[in-house]
């Protein structure tokens, strides 16, 4: 699963929000007919290339196609042998003997009062199991996904698609609990229509992981029959994959040039040849290996499309292309990453790797993987040892465990693990020194703990830091700051800043800062703010946009204006979304040029995901701030009509009707969300609101109550609920849960003004003026708070 989407969320006060990119957590695949070339005999003739006895012509002057991985082998038999045993040549595979792992003879898997029987006819390979409707079903495997430690299996729908069973096979060896089938979800309930049950649309494979498991992957929607004629070049991860359409390399090797200098990269699309001049020297003094030159390579680019988690921005995106020009990552945001930065949830591995310092010496991903078997190229400490003199780092002296344990192992301090899909260890490719007092000050998992599960993170930062008493623990890190602009704590706002500022930091976590940055911004984050305008690094120029508060200034707006402008498009996407509401005449004829192009970008970048309601979510979501309610109520229709119960939606069509005022006719669409997701504290929320605007206070406050009660972190639904309490008759009670959210969220402006209100009006002047003082320290050049202090100590001193 690799694609992204944002989905927004139901808006109190007429705001629209968005969360970040976010993606769904399940295994895509797509429906292809295959257009590619399986072939026995592979051979590069004189006049062109025979594949399945049949030539294929290849003249100089066609534009670079496709032609299959057939093509290479004749040439490249040693790379070839090596891709054979790589996964990403078993990424996805016909449904035959040779490919299926699973046992299918007549077995069986039971959970939750389903039984699904999987078993052969003849060469076909069949599952009975629990269909759309609910009722027991039988249905062909068409494909296998994926290898080890387990296989998928795919079988295919009307309208083009292809399903993942959510009962896997767990390849491992049976010593390891491998060698059963195992379901991907046992703790859900999934029923049919659940968009995670298996027939749903978050396990349809062409939108969800179809690009990345199979090469010249073209999904081929169409959105008014709401379906798919998906085709591939190879069914496989192939050398096109990386290396891009292969026609013009072949019409070089056909016609048997010399080689060629590097510019001219014997007619290779993508060439993955470093193209700077420099190599590896170990620096005898430090023990570690460094770069005499700066790489510049496209090798993490061309990797990171799909070892991303990731929204893609570009319909078709280029083989070798800058990444920010296909593609968006996700930042370090609460359930992908943790705040320092560690995985969390299903991330892969290029937001961890480019927090690594490995990634700011020049290393890429061949340094330790062999490109075309995937392998690695040592094992265990070796690998570390290519750059990492043994020495000095491959010792008691430094790792403090027994050699030859597991605790001796560079990866296990380094690279800790964490499971997926139930049976996949992957490790952190952020290669980070452990920090057990990061664990004791912001709650964040360490490796030592990984393995000493029976000791503290008290324990185990104690013992770290008397091995190094000037270790890493004497440092800041970056991520103290992302989890003081999470949890709101006194301070964010200076930290988040401070971090954004540090050009030292990795642009991920400074990018990631930005996107914290409007819950506290002040006039005091300006100069963060322009400074990330102009920042070299193009992730963090996409995410200065999103650092923009409501209250930004003429000059700060100015300033991002001129990023509609960028040569990245990544840059440019981010721009046109948060400045979509911009009024068109504070813009120069120049910029207006400039948004209009951008934004004809944003849109493209949304309708590549045409398929997914939350691509129409998002479109709607840009007409409303355009002030184009009508042309937003369609493409809330069209998520509808693609999902009836796609509750964000419903919740916005509720908000249409709010700003039209019809409020009545609102809340009957939110009380339909929320009998499709009674537990949904947003929808809740606006529901709570709606109600308040018809003056229904009783049948309002429970709502306001709940959503509260459901989404603690929300500081939103519990002050709106402080509030409502208090305009209701129970200002006491409102005071009570406004105090203990103040104690949980020390830094939010909105809840201090209420709380120096509400103790004015109590006749409380000392308290109103302790928490007028919070409020000064953290806005100190707000003009309004100076005023407000001043009053509230005259009133005190009279």
């Amino acid at each position: 699963m690799r694609v992204l989407h944002r989905e927004a969320q139901p808006a109190d006060k007429g705001a629209r929000t968005e969360s970040p990119p976010g993606k769904g957590r399940l295994y895509r695949e797509a429906i292809h007919r295959s257009t590619g070339m399986t072939v026995i005999r592979r051979a590069v003739l004189a006049l062109g290339l025979l594949v399945a006895g049949h030539v294929i012509s290849v003249r100089a002057e066609d534009p670079a196609h496709f032609v299959g991985s057939a093509a290479c082998s004749g040439c490249h038999q040693t790379e070839e042998a090596l891709w054979k045993a790589s996964h990403h040549a078993q990424a996805m595979q016909p449904a035959t003997q040779a490919n299926m792992l699973g046992d299918f003879n007549n077995a069986s898997y039971s959970l939750g009062g389903i039984t699904s029987r999987f078993y052969r006819t003849g060469d076909t390979y069949m599952v009975q199991t629990e269909g759309p409707d609910g009722t027991l079903r039988d249905y062909e495997i068409a494909y296998t996904f994926g290898v080890y430690p387990l296989q998928q299996y795919l079988a295919a729908f009307p309208g083009g698609r292809l399903q993942a069973l959510g009962v896997a096979w767990d390849s491992r060896a049976k010593d390891k609990g491998g060698q059963r089938w195992f379901h991907l979800y046992p703790d859900h309930k999934l029923s049919p229509g659940d968009p995670m049950h298996w027939t749903g649309r978050d396990q349809t494979w062409n939108y969800m992981c179809a690009s990345c498991h199979s090469t010249n992957l073209q999904k081929n929607y169409d959105l008014g029959s709401n379906s798919y004629k998906t085709t591939w070049t190879d069914v496989d991860v192939s050398c096109e994959a990386c290396h891009g359409p292969g026609s013009a390399h072949l019409n070089w090797a056909r016609t048997g040039k010399p080689p060629l200098s590097d510019a001219d990269q014997m007619g290779l699309t993508v060439s993955l040849k470093p193209a700077d001049q420099g190599h590896w020297e170990m620096n005898p003094e430090t023990g570690i290996a460094k770069r005499t030159e700066k790489l510049v390579s496209k090798e993490l680019d061309t990797c990171a499309s799909c070892h991303a988690r990731r929204k893609e921005i570009a319909k078709a995106p280029e083989p070798g292309a800058s990444f920010l020009n296909s593609y968006l990552p996700a930042l370090i945001e609460p359930g992908l990453y943790h705040p320092d930065g560690q995985i969390d949830g299903e991330v892969y591995e290029y937001g961890s790797f480019v927090q690594s310092r490995m990634y700011r010496a020049g290393v890429t991903c061949s340094n330790c993987h062999e490109p075309h078997s995937t392998a690695l190229r040592a094992e265990g400490n070796s690998l570390c040892a290519q750059c990492h003199m043994p020495a000095k780092f491959d010792g008691p002296e430094h790792h403090h465990h027994q050699a030859g344990s597991a605790g001796a192992q560079c990866v296990n301090c380094h690279m800790a693990t964490k499971t997926y899909m139930i049976v996949d260890d992957r490790r952190d490719h952020s290669l980070r020194v452990p920090r057990p007092d990061l664990s004791v000050s912001i709650g964040t998992p360490n490796a030592c703990n990984q393995c000493h599960r029976d000791r503290s993170s008290h324990w185990a930062a104690s013992t770290v830091a008397q091995w190094y008493p000037n270790g890493r623990q004497t440092s800041p890190h970056y991520g103290t700051a992302l989890q003081a602009g999470r949890v709101g704590a006194t301070g964010a706002e200076r930290q988040l800043d401070t971090l954004i500022l540090d050009a030292g930091q990795p642009a991920i976590a400074r990018a990631t800062a930005l996107t914290a940055l409007p819950r506290y911004a002040s006039a005091a984050s300006a100069a963060a703010i322009a400074s990330a305008v102009a920042d070299p690094d193009a992730l963090v120029r996409a995410a200065a946009p999103r650092a923009l508060s409501a209250a930004a200034s003429p000059a700060t707006v100015q300033a991002a204006l001129s990023l509609l402008r960028d040569p990245v498009r990544a840059v440019r996407v981010e721009a046109a979304r948060a400045l979509s509401g911009v009024p068109a005449q504070v813009m120069s004829p120049e910029l207006r040029s400039a948004f209009a192009a951008a934004y004809a970008e944003l849109v493209a970048a949304e309708s590549t995901d045409e398929d997914r309601p939350e691509a129409h979510l998002n479109l709607g979501l840009l007409d409303t701030r355009r002030a184009q309610p009508a042309d937003a109520e369609a493409e809330y229709r069209t998520a509808l009509r693609l999902d009836p119960n796609f509750v964000p939606a419903l919740a916005n069509l509720a908000d249409l009707d709010r700003m039209g005022g019809m409020d009545a006719q609102g809340a009957e669409l939110l009380r339909k969300a929320l009998a499709i997701e009674p537990a949904n504290a947003d929808v809740m929320h606006a529901l709570g609101l709606s109600l308040v605007r018809q003056h229904n206070y009783a049948e309002a406050l429970p709502l306001l109550r709940r959503a509260a009660e459901l989404a603690p972190d929300n500081v939103r639904y519990g002050y709106v609920y402080a509030i409502a309490l208090s305009s209701t008759g129970s200002p006491e009670q409102g005071r009570a849960l406004l105090e203990r959210i103040h104690r949980q969220h020390p830094a939010d402006r909105d809840v201090l003004v209420a709380l120096i209100a509400g103790a004015r009006s109590a006749g409380d002047l000392p308290t109103a003026l302790s928490y007028a003082r919070e409020l000064a320290e953290l806005d100190p050049g707000a003009p309004q708070v100076q005023m407000l202090l001043l009053d509230l100590e005259k009133q005190r001193s009279h």
